[in-house]
């Protein structure tokens, strides 16, 4: 990928370096990496730490989901360096990074993903693994233990923060799928297959409204606010595809009387 000097293009979220960078000697080993953060100064702080430090070269960053699958799709064309690694803030101003992994294994799937996170909650470290997230770093552990997690996790090891093992380890919660009627699974499995609810309420034989009913009931019982996340739940837990709340369940025409 060309160079455009030193600098940041904000529309493409690029990232180059110039000649008065201290990992411009080393630009050639340095592992290309995207930021994901929707904090500019910590961006900044994390870009010239890791940088220096931790062989990096950050090739692109992104405030949000919608940014980062721009700068995504723009690899797809092959319009720039691929990463071999991302660093992926969970909780972001339009999503949480979880919801940005099935992406990054598509367009990148060379490369090792990172969460770094304040916040270890149980159910959130358990749903970035499952996506397909290569370790967990906190962000108020010591630089240089941040570094070394970078390193290990280049090298092929799974970095965990103690405190998302603690989560790890914690007994897992009761299955909040149970409390899915069968018209909610029957929505959630059309979701989790990519239909939209005109599509869903067809192959139910339902109205669109009342699709949007269901779903809006099953991501409060599920503690989503997305379609993504609801799919990707559904995904993690194994209950999308054919033979999981199929569309044959309870026949046509039935929730359009409210069930």
């Amino acid at each position: 990928m060309s160079r455009r000097g030193a600098g940041r293009n904000h529309e493409a979220g690029e990232h180059a370096h110039g000649a008065d960078d201290p990992g411009a000697d080393d630009a050639g080993t340095a592992v290309p990496t995207l930021l994901v953060d929707d904090h500019p100064v910590v961006r900044a702080g994390l870009r010239a730490f890791l940088e220096r430090h931790a062989g990096l070269r950050i090739v692109g960053e992104a405030d949000g989901l919608e940014q980062a699958r721009a700068w995504l799709r723009r690899g797809d064309r092959g319009e720039r360096e691929p990463p071999e690694l991302v660093i992926l803030d969970l909780k972001l101003h339009d999503g949480t990074g979880t919801e940005l992994i099935p992406d990054l294994r598509r367009s990148a799937p060379q490369a090792r993903i990172l969460i770094l996170s304040s916040f270890p909650e149980e159910d959130a470290v358990r749903a970035a693994m499952r996506a397909g997230a290569h370790g967990w770093l906190d962000k108020q552990q010591d630089p240089s233990a941040l570094a070394d997690a970078v390193r290990a996790a280049l090298r092929g090891e799974l970095p965990m923060a103690a405190e998302a093992v603690r989560a790890l380890a914690a007994p897992p919660r009761s299955d909040p799928f149970q409390e899915l009627t069968p018209r909610e699974r029957q929505v959630l499995n059309g979701i989790a297959n990519g239909l939209s609810n005109r599509e869903i309420a067809q192959r139910l034989g339902v109205r669109e409204k009342t699709v949007k009913t269901h779903a809006g009931h099953l991501f409060a019982k599920l503690g989503v606010e997305r379609r993504t996340q609801a799919a990707l739940l559904a995904m993690e837990h194994g209950i999308a595809g054919p033979g999981e709340g199929s569309f044959g369940e309870g026949g046509p025409g039935e929730g359009d009387a409210g069930s």
